[in-house]
């Protein structure tokens, strides 16, 4: 365990205060990664959601979000994601239809698991490919929170299913460290922090 998770423990039974988070997490991003730049793999989930506007507040320019639409998101919510992070908070986001890809890839796989491995493998070198592109990146950004660690089996916990945010950096991209801002933080804290932070109640609401 540690220092973050024993001082977590440590807090049980105190009510969360998003508004105090945010101001102690922006104060840690910013001093944690200077003036370097950082960049985000958007799902357009709660998590990264919450994560991307999170950093913009934090170091601003610095931050470029990738979302990759694998096909198999909501009705029109790729457009609602350009014009919410894009539009309403001024957000660097860079959109990439992979549809294809994606689809092709998982095409016959069945079982649960092994299905979320090969769209979390893919993910990741559609990502790599961006990154690529952009030049020199110092670090890396995931909306990596708790049950994430807790549910993919790390510091001895058993493993329920794969997640993969979880397990350090990906091989070959070349980032310097990661940036997780709620990694620390289960489901119902982020999305306390995302309305705090401004984001539509119905994007930090659904399910």
């Amino acid at each position: 365990m540690n220092q973050a998770e024993k001082e977590r423990q440590a807090k049980i039974g105190k009510k969360f205060n998003a508004k105090k988070y945010i101001e102690r997490e922006i104060e840690t991003i910013r001093n944690f990664v200077g003036d370097k730049k950082v960049l985000l793999a958007m799902s357009g989930g709660v998590d990264s959601s919450v994560c991307a506007v999170l950093l913009h507040k934090a170091i601003g320019k610095q931050l470029t979000c990738v979302y990759v639409d694998h096909g198999c998101m909501r009705l029109n919510e790729s457009k609602e994601i350009g014009r919410i992070f894009k539009g309403k908070f001024g957000i660097n986001l860079i959109q990439v239809n992979a549809e294809k890809r994606f689809l092709k890839k998982a095409k016959g796989i069945v079982d649960p698991e092994q299905k979320r491995k090969c769209i979390g493998g893919e993910f990741v070198k559609v990502f790599a490919e961006e990154a690529k592109k952009l030049g020199r990146i110092d670090f890396l950004g995931q909306g990596t929170i708790y049950p994430d660690i807790v549910e993919s089996g790390v510091g001895g916990h058993k493993a329920v299913k794969a997640h993969h945010n979880v397990g350090g950096l990906p091989k070959n991209i070349g980032f310097a460290g990661l940036v997780e801002p709620v990694r620390y933080l289960y489901k119902d804290e982020v999305r306390l922090v995302g309305k705090e932070l401004g984001i539509p109640e119905e994007m930090v609401m659904r399910q």
